[in-house]
């Protein structure tokens, strides 16, 4: 695998810190996006206008809007917003030399078609006469982690077994964890779900802040939610084609990306507890997005995963339902989260989580019963 040049797709957060780790291992980098706003202080300055201020860009990368550039990439790496790969791609192909290898970086299904990132890509390959290499990366890989040194861990997916080392050989180190497997579609699948998870996470830690007096409860539910997560997930990856170990609790792709983004301070996990303060979804979606200068993918995800599942005719899956109804049906949080919490016990998948129903599931329906007379006798008086 040619190592001469490599081409980074968007040039926010995770773009910009791949092309400048990157950069010690090509001989060029070529960073593109749409947005000149963005490319010209990089190119001109060699820094980025909104991250990572006083990390130069190195010499041998370019910061350009020109998309026939790109197409002297023998590496290609995709750090787009998911609804921004078609109209990217659809141009890109024209310019593109057969046999390059596409790394996925992006974690979001395509609005409307609920397609995967690869499968956009796959499309438009195809349309036009034209093969590569397709390889799907996901885990624990904040882009923070990867300039400041800090650890991360990624599965590296693709069918070809040699091109998935070759990938992460680009990133190999001791700060630098990767495993390498063929199920492409379990790891985007890994790294699309945890994002509405993490959003259900934060849906709880919002409710919590905005009435202590019930954090016990809260934090209650959220165990049961967050310990049944892991069975829920994996049955929707098999469902959609996806290899049940790819979402073991050890895995990188899912168990080490879950774990992290429902725990810290993620964009998703954020998203949830703006809503569960009280904000409206549409508007915590605008302000993270505002705050964060990134878009929070988990939130159109959770649709287009609903719909996924609706459109099979199966059981819908109780902690996804019970994460959509406070996005997209108007249903307050904590009323849909506590029924979920009460259905989730009665029908628990995982080994550890009947133990942990065990212990806290009657004081959640019990709590959630009190919650209910309270309403009844308000709304009697």
């Amino acid at each position: 695998m040619s190592l001469d040049t490599i081409a980074i797709l968007g040039a926010g957060q995770l773009g910009y810190a791949n092309a400048v780790s990157l950069s010690a291992k090509a001989e060029r980098v070529i960073l593109y996006d749409r947005n000149a706003f963005v490319t010209e202080p990089i190119e001109s300055g060699r820094n980025h206008p909104r991250h990572f201020r006083g990390l130069m860009l190195p010499g041998n990368a370019h910061a350009t809007t020109n998309l026939e550039e790109v197409a002297a990439a023998h590496i290609l790496f995709i750090d787009l917003h998911s609804e921004g790969i078609r109209p990217v791609f659809n141009q890109l192909v024209h310019y593109l030399k057969d046999g390059v290898v596409v790394v996925n970086d992006a974690k979001g299904l395509e609005q409307g078609t609920h397609k995967l990132p690869l499968q956009v890509v796959q499309e438009a390959l195809a349309a036009n006469g034209r093969n590569a290499t397709l390889v799907a990366r996901s885990g624990w890989m904040l882009a923070a982690n990867m300039v400041n040194g800090n650890a991360s861990y990624v599965d590296v997916a693709c069918e070809d077994a040699y091109a998935a080392e070759e990938v992460s050989r680009l990133f190999s180190g001791s700060r630098f964890k990767a495993r390498i497997t063929t199920d492409v579609t379990g790891v985007q699948l890994a790294g699309i779900m945890k994002n509405v998870y993490a959003i259900c996470a934060g849906l709880f830690d919002g409710l919590a802040k905005a009435d202590p007096s019930r954090s016990k409860l809260y934090g209650a539910a959220k165990a049961i939610y967050m310990v049944e997560a892991t069975a829920e997930a994996r049955q929707i990856g098999i469902l959609l084609g996806a290899r049940p170990e790819t979402f073991h609790i050890n895995s990188y792709a899912w168990g080490m990306d879950y774990y992290s983004s429902c725990r810290y301070d993620t964009l998703n996990r954020l998203l949830g507890e703006q809503i569960g303060l009280g904000m409206k979804p549409d508007s915590a979606y605008k302000f993270v997005s505002q705050v964060r200068n990134r878009t929070p993918e988990g939130y159109h995800t959770t649709r287009e995963l609903y719909g996924i599942i609706s459109f099979l005719e199966v059981k819908m899956p109780p902690i996804l339902k019970h994460t959509y109804e406070p996005l997209f049906t108007g249903k307050d949080a904590n009323q849909s989260l506590m029924e979920g919490a009460v259905e989730i016990s009665a029908g628990v998948r995982s080994h550890r989580g009947r133990a942990l129903v065990k212990r806290i599931g009657r004081f959640a329906a019990r709590a959630l019963g009190r919650i209910n007379r309270a309403r009844a006798r308000r709304l009697s008086q």
